[in-house]
């Protein structure tokens, strides 16, 4: 798989970034994410939780593994903002079934993507770029 970076603007706004996901994936987009379970009340509507994941070793937390099918691209600039918290991924290919049955940790998140060859689309350090796999 190749990475070609997008970068993205100091003040990105939701209708760009938006319109950049779009450029890539016209059609629809699934966002999966791992996000802290004391979240699960603030994120978007239609997120479908499918396993969860404990994180820390000395005082464990647990983590909530799912994913949204995005179709009118509501949700997408809300993941892009809380990068920092969540963990996320966008494609459009749906593999809600088979992602997250061996995901013991948020490594193994990103390598299934890459494992798997699927085309996928992550945030760069600190937001500036989008890491754009395909």
């Amino acid at each position: 798989m190749k990475n070609h970076k997008v970068y993205l603007d100091d003040e990105m706004t939701e209708i760009h970034f938006v319109n950049i996901i779009k450029n890539i994936y016209p059609s629809d987009c699934y966002i999966y994410a791992i996000v802290d379970e004391d979240d699960l009340s603030y994120l978007p509507d239609g997120f479908v939780q499918i396993s969860k994941i404990k994180q820390g070793f000395f005082f464990p937390s647990q983590r909530i593994i799912g994913f949204i099918n995005d179709v009118q691209f509501e949700s997408i600039y809300y993941f892009y903002e809380t990068w920092c918290l969540n963990e996320c991924v966008f494609s459009n290919i749906d593999v809600s079934n088979e992602l997250f049955k061996n995901i013991k940790r948020v490594n193994d998140f990103y390598k299934f993507f890459a494992k798997n060859h699927i085309k996928h689309v992550s945030i760069g350090l600190e937001g500036a770029w989008l890491n754009h796999y395909r």
